[in-house]
């Protein structure tokens, strides 16, 4: 009788750790993929040229540099364009948030007929359009 229920207890014991287990290592493969690229930007950022050019070295560079850095400040006129681009931004997110309160605010106080359709649409554009955006970036890239 025991063992009888040890093994039913077992049964259900196995498809709880293994689920836990599972998610784990795709949320575990998620993170990596999202944050791969921008630790790889990151380290590259610190490599001299002869570590860029070399290629055994993947993440850690042999000698850390600050050339590309200062180079990238110098080129970019860096504070002009940090007040330039915080101005757009701002401007641009005041914008969308109004947008959005208006677009909230008339779903859900009036009834307008296919009132799902267009709330789905809304929802569609707010997931795929970094996804476009990426698309179309990446499809004009000379080398």
């Amino acid at each position: 009788m025991r063992w009888a229920n040890a093994q039913k207890a077992l049964r259900y014991q196995v498809p709880k750790w293994t689920w836990t287990i599972l998610r784990t290592l795709v949320l575990i493969g998620l993170c990596f993929m999202i944050l791969y690229p921008v630790l790889q930007l990151f380290t590259r950022s610190f490599m001299g040229t002869a570590d860029m050019n070399d290629g055994s070295i993947v993440l850690i560079p042999r000698t850390f540099s600050m050339e590309n850095i200062s180079l990238a400040w110098q080129m970019l006129d860096y504070p002009s364009s940090l007040a330039i681009t915080l101005s757009v931004v701002t401007i641009a997110t005041l914008l969308q948030t109004l947008c959005c309160l208006l677009a909230g605010y008339g779903f859900a106080r009036f009834d307008i007929p296919l009132k799902r359709l267009l709330f789905a649409m809304v929802i569609y554009n707010c997931c795929a359009a970094a996804a476009l955006y990426g698309i179309h970036l990446s499809s004009f890239q000379i080398l």
